[in-house]
């Protein structure tokens, strides 16, 4: 069907492994990477050292993509795997429902009702429900919609079809007026209370313990313990991905000696550290060994280099805990800050800062906060997916790995999926001594310990820890809504929409309590082996950057919604906004590290009650703080 395509980098997210997605009318779930590649020769491998040690796997590979095509039918190694889901149709036109199965998919990949056919001589394409089944230890299975229907009957009915999705006869509105009913034994039960939590415990609904792709072998039974729910297929809660991401910069050492950055620069270096994140020292000391005559160096001390830049720690027995990124963060961090400019095919930067534009004490203040500009006219991401959880994103529910295998199953996996693209983006490094001073200040610590310790008491927390650290600081609240307004006002100038830019946050806190960086990146990036157009660094000019970012503190000065959202001191999902709304702050989901929470732009430009950050450069410009 050509009409139905799923882009590779959907694949990664939001449509990854076990992710229900539409097309067409129709729904389907992706299957576990174990089913993606019968032949070798279809793998397309992407390279990235630190983010394979961070996540302790040999490689990643693209998702399949010799044909783009959604497939139907069982898996020929070139398409990407699909499972048609939920296997409970409906037709719209009779009401007939059908529990579908892999013989009929063969038969009518187009899903028709036969029935209409047959008896009207009309084809009317098949409905999924909408309802599904899942638990938190990730199993998603259909609604056991014989079992409902009959569960308000006291008699039993042998009969294996016959079940009709329709509207009850006298009218009315809500789901009250829907019902499932059996057109043999006449047993009928509404969906009036399909959205109760409890629902499947009252009516002992069980858990089959499976996932959509698993096949019914007899040696494959897992009952499953845990209790099911019954939610809507498109729930917010149904699906959860675990993606992460790097930048491919390269490798910053401060001591590196000229003979070390010759070795360190050379095409070849790569290979020995791969082999190194892969495990393989022999191999690697064998290539280390190569290359030293052309780098009159030993092949000793070029795999001593290639260690360090691998950045492994031990040879960790399990893989770890998906997020736990902090050496990528450090490693992007030296790049971005590094004191000469780059200029490599995967990274090449441009250094400048805002005093160029400084033609007025506004535009001065602001150069004193504001100490660094990386212009970034080339950059490489690789987004790596490894597994994802249902019901709620944090430790409550099990991890399931991309391999469809609980995360401490075996055999573990030598592999993960993942995509690279190309863009570019604007990278911003604040004065640290401004920085340690404004955070210290005890009105700023007031008002960020509320909304630290909502945060760790939320099921999010899991989530949330990964781009923070283990607590959540000032810096990165006060960082984070300036990146989110800076995305709005640099979408209005550079050409490219709000949802296709992205933010990363420097600002981690160590388990000491340290708080580390002091910087965002701005970027945009693109599947295309050109990357992006430049318009986005064609912003970070001085001349360019200042005003944009004046607009965005501007911005965040007065909000159309004040002084109701200045005033907030709870908003979103368990409290984890302060002052933000949509009309300020909020960007797209896909442009956000942390799902539009921890925001509150009162640190970026102050309150009456608290000092902003960028208060400075407001009073420079004699705008008034929010009220």
């Amino acid at each position: 069907m050509s009409e139905d395509r799923l882009r590779q980098s959907q694949v990664i997210a939001p449509n990854g492994v076990g992710a229900i997605f539409d097309v067409s009318g129709q729904s389907f779930v992706v299957e576990s990477t174990d089913t993606w590649f019968h032949q070798q020769s279809k793998r397309a491998e992407v390279q990235s050292p630190r983010l394979s040690s961070a996540l302790r796997v040999s490689k990643f590979y693209a998702p399949p993509s010799d044909d783009p095509d959604v497939r139907f039918a069982p898996t020929s190694g070139q398409r990407l795997p699909v499972t048609r889901f939920p296997a409970w149709l409906f037709c719209g036109a009779c009401r007939r429902m059908v529990r579908w199965n892999s013989s009929q998919e063969d038969r009518n990949p187009g899903a028709v009702c036969m029935s209409c056919k047959i008896e009207k001589k009309k084809s009317f394409r098949l409905v999924p429900m909408r309802w599904v089944q899942i638990c938190d230890k990730g199993h998603l299975g259909d609604v056991d919609w014989r079992w409902f229907a009959h569960s308000s009957s006291r008699g039993s009915c042998e009969k294996r079809d016959g079940l009709k999705f329709q509207s009850r006869s006298g009218g009315g509105a809500g789901l009250a007026a829907v019902e499932i009913r059996c057109d043999y034994c006449r047993a009928v039960r509404s969906l009036a209370d399909i959205s109760d939590p409890q629902l499947a415990t009252r009516l002992g609904l069980r858990c089959v313990g499976r996932h959509p792709w698993n096949r019914w072998e007899k040696d494959d039974a897992s009952p499953c313990d845990r209790e099911p729910r019954v939610v809507q297929r498109r729930a917010s809660n149904v699906y959860y991905p675990e993606v992460h991401s790097a930048i491919e910069v390269p490798f910053v050492t401060p001591d590196l000696s000229p003979a070390e950055r010759i070795i360190v620069d050379h095409p070849f270096f790569e290979g020995v550290v791969h082999k190194v994140v892969q495990g393989d020292e022999a191999q690697a000391l064998n290539l280390a060994a190569m290359l030293a005559p052309m780098l009159l160096s030993s092949g000793q001390e070029i795999l001593a280099l290639a260690r360090g830049r691998a950045g492994l720690i031990g040879n960790a027995e399990m893989p770890a805990a998906p997020g736990t990124l902090d050496e990528i963060a450090e490693s992007e961090w030296a790049a971005f800050t590094n004191a000469e400019p780059f200029d490599t095919e995967d990274f090449r930067t441009r250094i400048t800062s805002l005093a160029a534009a400084t033609n007025g004490p506004t535009t001065m203040a602001l150069a004193a906060l504001v100490t660094r500009v990386t212009l970034a006219d080339a950059l490489r991401e690789v987004r790596a997916f490894s597994g994802f959880r249902r019901v709620t994103p944090g430790v409550q529910s099990d991890f399931v790995r991309a391999d469809g295998r609980g995360y401490h199953d075996r055999p573990l996996p030598d592999w993960l999926p993942a995509i690279e693209v190309r863009g570019e983006g604007v990278f911003l490094s604040l004065d640290e001594a401004a920085l340690s001073t404004w955070e210290s200040d005890p009105r700023v610590v007031d008002r960020v310990a509320g909304l630290a310790d909502k945060a760790t008491r939320s099921f999010m927390w899991n989530r949330l820890e990964k781009r923070t650290g283990p607590s959540v600081s000032a810096r990165y609240v006060m960082l984070h809504t300036l990146a989110h307004l800076l995305i709005r006002r640099l979408s209005f100038e550079s050409g490219y929409g709000a949802s296709s830019l992205r933010e990363r946050v420097f600002a981690r806190t160590t388990a000491t309590g340290e708080v580390r960086f002091g910087g965002l990146l701005i970027y945009t990036a693109a599947g295309d082996a050109e990357g992006t157009l430049g318009g986005l660094v064609r912003q970070g000019k001085s001349r360019l950057l200042a005003p944009a970012l004046l607009g965005a503190l501007d911005d965040a000065a007065w909000c159309s919604a004040d002084p109701l959202c200045s005033e907030q001191h709870a908003v979103s999902l368990d409290g984890l906004n302060l002052a933000s709304c949509h009309a300020c702050t909020l960007v797209s989901e896909t442009s956000c590290e942390n799902g539009n929470f921890l925001l509150d732009r009162t640190l970026v430009v102050g309150s009456d009650g608290v000092p902003g950050f960028f208060a400075p450069v407001l009073e420079a410009a004699a705008v008034p703080q929010i009220r």
